[in-house]
């Protein structure tokens, strides 16, 4: 503990203009709020922060938050994405689910935890300041999430520097930054973990093409893209053709002893929602949103597990949204098979099998 507070304080001192790390207690579990200042910030300029909880130094994870997304003029007025840290604290206090290190049934209650906040609507990737509109109706929309993301990688990189287990995660937005970031993550750890394994959580990555071509330019979310990876390289050139299984066969291709994975309940209204936004900007035809999410969600699960060995997934039957905070963490069964069971063999480097829910609308209420 006195190792990490003096960490905290030469951080801390290191940008003196920015809030000093603060106490957040959560089931009387303390968790460290960290302001890393320079050039991070939210959407509108609020100060940016993380959070800590300090556990067992072997065994870390690092848990993009979600909140929304933001991606041309019409959706950035429509404010659909969390803005400002403001109500990050929530992500603590008010968390379930993974989150509670007080619970004896939670497979990583005592690992060191890093949650990396989300305040700019880019799904972390961003590394952009746009302007959008004219004259009295004009705004500015800070674009850096990617900047975010990677103060608070290079802290925790510079803390917790040999773990013998690491879980990369995250929820909604964040299941993105997930896959998005796990290559910069696993070139860090791969020599000192013997387990590394990846489970983005409501981010499955169904979408329109308008919605990636506008998203990509206005965040310049290649900037930071791993172009190491063969199958990432030509994104530069190529993007427009780009889905999230291309990012998943790539990145699960180039590492092919990790195990990558996703989680997503099958008519999740929260990914749902996004996808009305995204057609009603494209002004396409009507079709049946549900019908379309479930299909395109079985099909890219297909196609990655038939390509990859080292992928598999959790589809459980339900309308929700974000489920590693929720208490159904600790209480779903799908298809016979307790998620945490899954989830348990998933973290200590197993590969768990593919679970997918039978007649998932059936069981829907």
């Amino acid at each position: 503990m006195k190792l990490l507070l003096l960490f905290l304080c030469l951080f801390n001192y290191a940008y003196a203009f920015t809030p000093e790390p603060r106490e957040v207690y959560h089931h009387d579990k303390k968790w460290w709020e960290i302001f890393p200042g320079g050039k991070t910030t939210c959407a509108y300029g609020a100060p940016y922060s993380f959070f800590f909880k300090e556990g067992d130094p072997t065994k870390l994870i690092i848990d993009f938050v979600g909140g929304g997304a933001c991606w041309s003029e019409k959706s950035c007025r429509r404010a659909a994405f969390r803005n400002n840290n403001n109500p990050m604290e929530g992500e603590v206090k008010g968390a379930h689910g993974i989150y509670l290190k007080d619970n004896e049934k939670n497979p990583v209650k005592d690992w060191s935890h890093l949650v990396v906040g989300y305040c700019t609507g880019d799904l972390h990737w961003g590394d952009n300041v746009v302007k959008f509109g004219k004259g009295d109706k004009a705004f500015t929309i800070n674009f850096k999430g990617a900047i975010n993301a990677k103060a608070a990688l290079s802290w925790i990189f510079e803390r917790v520097k040999r773990p013998e287990k690491v879980l990369i995660t995250g929820t909604s937005a964040g299941s993105y930054a997930s896959i998005y970031w796990a290559p910069k993550i696993i070139e860090q750890y791969k020599n000192t973990a013997y387990t590394i394994s990846q489970m983005g959580d409501s981010g499955a990555g169904v979408i329109t093409q308008k919605f990636f071509r506008e998203s990509f330019q206005n965040w310049n979310a290649l900037e930071n893209i791993p172009s190491w990876i063969p199958g990432l390289s030509d994104f530069q050139s190529n993007w427009m053709n780009k889905t999230l299984v291309d990012v998943y066969n790539a990145v699960g291709t180039h590492y092919p002893q990790i195990t990558f994975s996703q989680f997503n309940y099958s008519h999740d209204q929260g990914q749902i929602f996004f996808l009305e936004l995204m057609k009603e900007e494209e002004k396409s035809d009507d079709i049946d949103l549900d019908e379309y999410f479930y299909n395109t969600l079985n099909k890219s699960n297909y196609s990655l597990i038939k390509g990859l060995s080292n992928y598999t997934y959790f589809t459980a039957a339900g309308l929700s949204h974000s489920f590693i905070p929720s208490s159904e963490y600790y209480s779903l069964v799908n298809e016979g098979v307790p998620f945490l069971q899954w989830f348990g063999l998933l973290v200590e480097g197993g590969s768990p099998s593919a679970v997918e829910c039978q007649n998932c609308e059936d069981q829907i209420d």
